[in-house]
């Protein structure tokens, strides 16, 4: 039987949040895995998406779920991070 975990991780990238934004919603396969919800820059996720949160560029949430597991991806940008290339 499973149980519910989370793993948290928190990462300082040398990127400002907006470019962080179109890299994780526009190309994920470029850094993940192919998720056939690439969304373009300035645009919302489609309908029926597994999107719960979606506020750019701070704060997204995905969530996917199958009969016996469930992901939950989710990221969060500050306004301004020190050392970013705002």
């Amino acid at each position: 039987m499973s149980r519910a975990f989370e793993i948290t991780r928190e990462v300082d990238l040398p990127a400002s949040p907006d470019d962080v934004w179109t890299a994780i919603t526009a190309a994920p396969a470029a850094w993940m895995f192919p998720t056939g919800m690439e969304i373009p820059a300035g645009t919302a996720p489609p309908e029926g998406a597994p999107i719960t949160t979606w506020e750019p560029p701070h704060r997204l949430v995905v969530r996917m779920e199958a009969p016996e597991r469930r992901a939950v991806l989710g990221a969060t940008a500050p306004d301004s991070v020190a050392g970013s290339r705002e």
